[in-house]
């Protein structure tokens, strides 16, 4: 009896963590070499691995750190913050993203009237549109 105790307490401790991890987005989100990663949503906390994957990051309010090279990266919505080691390409739209890379020299491209802050190494500020009223 109480062996079947000891089993049913230990599957219920390891079906906490599991919904845990998955209620906080614990685990990274991997791909294949080249492959795609999409994430998408309001107020996501995740990790990303990047294997030359291409990145598209959707919605509001997320928080996404990726690690390892990303072929590309791509941000729209609002008010994301996202944080990379390096990329060949960044492009965003919308308002109020703020993207950070580490290292390397990514082309980057944004739409929007005030798209985003793109920061580079040391938090060097690359590029920050901003919006131009023509008054006449």
């Amino acid at each position: 009896m109480i062996c079947w105790l000891v089993i049913v307490i230990g599957w219920l401790a390891l079906a906490a963590i599991v919904a845990a991890n998955i209620a906080t987005g614990a685990a990274a989100i991997t791909s294949a070499p080249g492959g795609k990663i999409k994430v998408g949503g309001n107020n996501t906390t995740q990790a990303l691995v990047c294997n030359d994957s291409h990145v598209t990051v959707g919605g509001n309010s997320n928080t996404i750190t990726a690690t390892g090279h990303c072929a590309s990266l791509t941000v729209s919505g609002s008010s994301n913050q996202v944080s990379i080691e390096s990329a060949d390409t960044i492009s965003t739209s919308g308002v109020g993203n703020a993207i950070t890379y580490q290292s390397g020299t990514p082309r980057v491209t944004t739409a929007g009237p005030v798209s985003a802050a793109i920061v580079g190494r040391g938090g060097f500020e690359l590029a920050r549109p901003v919006a131009v009223a023509v008054l006449t």
